[in-house]
């Protein structure tokens, strides 16, 4: 007789399935905890992280997302919705190292995944690139490249658009992720997107303050200028003005009695950049478009490339391109009822993209231009005055 249940009984295997059970859940817990741990620990660490620092802790946090999932490569992109372009910001592999790319804009190495995850915001889980659809073959040859045969990309949106995508890489098929793996990213993409859009606006406030030295100095420097200085004071804050916005020319144009004419005044340039010659030059004829739109239309203009300046501008366009001028910024100036000056401000090396609120501020700094040169008009015509009265006395 038998004291203990023979293996193999109903007991025993019910005894197997609890310890199963209870195995499994165990797992779970240590999991999910795990995965708690490691939301606390980037949380924490990119919360503290000082502006200068975040860079390099979004590369950390990002390095130990890729090691928990499991996955041989992670991405970190920031969409730039006007430009339909996914600029990639961060792109580790498992170890630590950096991936180096050819191409900072994943939108034209995936096209496909650019619909699916920025244009229709949706999650996309790639078990395997021998299973995307046809018209995503330009993707599965750019996954190919970075040996990556499995990947999952999340959106992260942000004021009604996706702001950022993360994604994840493996070089095996079927790497076993699943809605729960998903849930988690998007968290975590979360963390990271706060942490940078806390960063941007931090250097946007420190834009603001900045430019507003710049124009607090460039007025200081106008009023405490005598006559024959304004120039030279007006060039330096032209100079300064390229610092601030990384362009590569900034003009201040004056009209002159022959319509259709500017005259380049003042000019400042960028190292390495051959600039412009100070003369009158008939915009009406090589830029006809543009100088109808800013001097006869009385319109501020801006083009950050090539293919936003409109078909009827195909004169304009050939000039400009044939100037390598990239990307272009122009405001007029009304005195008296007419146009009297241009500001342009000008990139010859890269595309740039003139925000409204640093168009504003060029727009004033403008503005006291305007009124330092039109200080030196009376200035200079008391003095020719004065002259003339000496001269008579003289006589």
């Amino acid at each position: 007789m038998l004291n203990a249940t023979e293996a193999g009984s109903p007991d025993n295997q019910g005894a197997n399935a609890c310890a199963d059970a209870q195995g499994r859940t165990s797992a779970a817990a240590a999991d999910n905890f795990s995965f708690l741990a490691l939301a606390s620990a980037l949380s924490s660490s990119l919360v503290r992280a000082q502006s200068a620092e975040l860079d390099e802790q979004v590369r950390n946090a990002l390095q130990r997302i890729v090691e928990f999932f499991d996955a041989d490569r992670g991405i970190l992109c920031v969409v730039a919705h006007a430009d339909r372009r996914v600029l990639i910001r961060d792109c580790v592999q498992r170890g630590g190292a950096n991936l180096p790319l050819s191409t900072p804009d994943a939108g034209a190495i995936f096209p496909w995944l650019f619909d699916e995850v920025v244009v229709r915001g949706r999650v996309v889980s790639i078990p395997s690139i021998d299973r995307l659809p046809p018209a995503a073959a330009l993707d599965r040859a750019g996954l190919s490249s970075w040996q990556v045969r499995s990947a999952l990309f999340v959106p992260i949106s942000h004021a009604g658009g996706v702001e950022f995508v993360l994604g994840l890489g493996c070089s095996r098929d079927d790497p076993g992720w699943t809605d729960e793996t998903i849930g988690r990213l998007c968290l975590l993409g979360e963390t990271l997107a706060g942490a940078l859009r806390h960063q941007a606006l931090e250097q946007k406030q420190a834009d603001s303050l900045r430019f507003e030295r710049v124009i607090a100095d460039a007025c200081a420097r106008f009023a405490g200028a005598w006559s024959d200085q304004i120039d030279t004071e007006i060039e330096r804050a032209l100079k300064d003005v390229l610092d601030f916005t990384g362009a590569d020319q900034a003009g201040f144009f004056a009209t002159v009695e022959t319509p259709g004419h500017l005259r380049l005044t003042h000019l400042n340039h960028a190292e390495g950049i051959v600039p412009a010659e100070k003369q009158v030059v008939p915009y009406d004829r090589i830029c006809p478009w543009l100088y109808d739109m800013v001097v006869n239309q009385r319109r501020l203009y801006c083009f950050h490339r090539w293919d936003e300046i409109p078909i009827e501008a195909e004169v304009d366009r050939r000039y400009l391109e044939m100037k390598g001028t990239r990307s272009g910024l122009y405001i007029p100036y009304v005195v008296g009822g007419e146009v009297r000056h241009v500001f342009a401000l000008i990139s010859n090396t890269a595309e740039m993209r003139w925000a409204p609120v640093l168009v504003e501020r060029i727009q004033a700094l403008g503005g006291a231009f305007v009124s330092a040169l039109a200080r030196k008009s009376v200035f200079d015509a008391l003095r020719r005055n004065e002259e003339g009265l000496r001269e008579a006395q003289r006589i």
